[in-house]
């Protein structure tokens, strides 16, 4: 298993005390929650990539070349691949879980957001501070990040050239996508 000695050093106090400045709107919530899918779906989709490049199956190969692939799928192949654990392969499908749920209600309303929220209280998180927050936006987004930045590490791990590496900054600004 790729996961394997791969350390989770995010620094989950600083990004909740920046993402509590963010707003609460129902558009705000939406908007967070499909840009951090959209990020962990790009880094499933690297790491799919990755490992039918290194193993070369030409099945795999016709089968990510489908003009859609969901992402379940894509989830199950590195699952059942050993290229993440049952615990990523749990917490990624409880966010698309939440995901799923933003993005196909046509009416939503603030009152609606807790019990979507409410998934994440399945998630297997080990660390103790990202554990005991509620369920809500902001567990949302660090859950999110933790699994992205699984995600960019394992493929970091499969092949070093083939993440860009940005550096830390001490703001974080949300602009909303109107």
């Amino acid at each position: 298993m790729y996961e394997k000695d791969i350390v989770d050093d995010l620094d989950y106090k600083s990004m909740h005390k920046q993402l509590l400045k963010m707003g609460k709107t129902v558009k705000e919530q939406t908007n967070c929650v499909i840009t951090s899918s959209a990020i962990l779906e790009l880094g499933i989709n690297q790491l799919v990539d990755l490992i039918i490049k290194k193993i070369q199956s030409p099945a795999l190969s016709k089968w990510t070349e489908k003009p859609y692939v969901p992402i379940n799928n894509k989830l199950i192949t590195l699952r059942f691949g050993d290229i993440i654990s049952e615990d990523l392969f749990e917490n990624m499908n409880t966010l698309f879980k939440v995901r799923n749920q933003f993005a196909h209600r046509l009416l939503f309303s603030s009152k609606d957001c807790n019990p979507v929220f409410a998934e994440l209280a399945k998630a297997r998180i080990k660390n103790k501070f990202l554990s005991r927050l509620p369920n809500d936006i902001v567990k949302f987004q660090l859950l999110s990040s933790q699994c992205s930045v699984m995600l960019f590490k394992i493929s970091e791990k499969i092949d070093p050239n083939s993440v860009m590496h940005l550096e830390a900054t001490d703001e974080i600004t949300f602009e909303p996508i109107e």
